[in-house]
C-alpha cells in the first residue's frame, strides 16, 4: 500500500531566522556543513525532544545534547562535532533566538544597593558581538614561529570533560577523613593529569610551529616540544590563546539598576541547561 503524503506536512516547524556563521564555514570538516551560496544558514526552533535532551545531565556533559540539537535545528550542519569553537555559542544563542525569542530574561543584584531586579537582554545584541579571531597570523615566540586553529566541538568538549574529572577529584581530596598518603599520591596524580591536559590543549590548538624554514605539524612532534620547551614559550602561547578566547567571548550586560540608578556590568553567563530553560 503506498504512503499517503502527511498532510500536516505544511505546518511542521520552519526557519525562525537566517544567520551567517563567524568561521563564515572555514575550519569544517569537508562534509560536516553545508553552505548556501549566501552563507547564511536556516535555523530552526527546537523540538520537545531537542528541549528534554538539553536537561538530560549525561547527554550534557557527553556533548550529545548539543550535538543532537544543533543538527536537528541547523540542517545546513551534517556533522556538528565538527564545529570550530568559534561557531559554537553563536549557534546556540541563535537556536535559543528561533525557538523563544530574542529577549533574555534574568535577575542581578546591584552591586551598590543589592537590591534584586529583573532585567531583560537582546540576544541580537550578543550575536552581534561575536568575532571570529585572525588565525591567519604568524606569532614569533623566541626563535619559532607559531599558527594557531580553533579546536572543534568534539575536542573541546573532551577537554571540559577531562577538567570537570579532575575538578571532581579535587573535591575528593578535601575530604578530611582520606588518609593523608592517598591524598599525597591522589594529588601528584591529579596535578600531573591537569598538566597533560593543559599540554594537549595547546598541542591541539597549535596548527604549525615553524623553525629553520621547516613546518611541523606532527600533533605528537608539537606536544613532545610542548613538554619540553621553556616555560616561558608556554606562557606566550597561552597569552595568544587567551586573547583569541576574548574575541570569541561574549561581552558584559550593562546594567541601571531601578532601584538606586547605579550602572554597572553583569557577565553572560551561559549554562546550557539554564539557558534553555524557557521550554518544556
Amino acid at each position: 500500500m503506498e504512503m499517503q503524503p502527511n498532510p500536516l506536512v505544511k505546518h511542521f516547524r520552519k526557519p525562525a531566522i537566517y544567520v551567517k556563521l563567524p568561521s563564515k564555514g572555514m575550519y569544517w570538516k569537508e562534509g560536516s556543513i553545508e553552505l548556501p551560496v549566501n552563507g547564511e544558514i536556516p535555523i530552526y526552533p527546537m523540538t520537545t525532544k531537542d528541549e528534554i535532551m538539553l536537561r538530560t545531565p549525561d547527554a550534557l556533559l557527553n556533548g550529545e545534547s548539543t550535538v543532537n540539537t544543533v543538527q536537528s535545528c541547523c540542517p545546513s550542519i551534517k556533522n556538528a562535532w565538527e564545529m570550530p569553537s568559534v561557531d559554537i555559542d553563536y549557534l546556540l544563542i541563535a537556536i535559543r533566538i528561533a525557538s523563544y525569542g530574542h529577549e533574555l530574561k534574568f535577575d542581578s543584584t546591584c552591586p551598590e544597593c543589592k537590591a534584586v531586579s529583573p532585567y531583560a537582554a537582546d540576544l541580537r545584541n550578543a550575536l552581534e558581538q561575536l568575532a571570529m579571531p585572525d588565525y591567519t597570523q604568524w606569532h614569533k615566540i623566541e626563535d619559532l614561529e607559531f599558527k594557531f586553529r580553533p579546536q572543534n566541538y568534539f575536542e573541546f568538549n573532551n577537554e571540559n570533560q577531562a577538567k570537570f574529572a579532575e575538578e571532581q577529584t579535587m573535591r575528593i581530596l578535601e575530604d578530611p577523613n582520606l588518609d593523608e598518603k592517598d591524598r599525597s599520591l591522589k594529588l601528584k596524580d591529579s596535578l600531573s593529569n591537569l598538566l597533560n591536559i593543559n599540554l594537549q590543549s595547546l598541542s591541539i590548538s597549535t596548527e604549525i610551529i615553524k623553525v629553520d624554514g621547516i613546518e611541523v605539524t606532527d600533533k605528537k612532534q608539537i606536544i613532545e616540544y610542548y613538554e619540553n620547551s621553556d616555560s616561558k614559550v608556554i606562557r606566550e602561547v597561552q597569552k595568544v590563546l587567551s586573547g583569541f578566547a576574548e574575541v570569541m567571548a561574549l561581552k558584559p550586560f550593562k546594567i541601571k539598576c531601578d532601584e538606586c540608578s547605579f550602572e554597572y556590568s553583569t557577565n553572560f553567563e551561559f549554562d546550557h541547561a539554564s539557558f534553555f530553560a524557557d521550554g518544556f
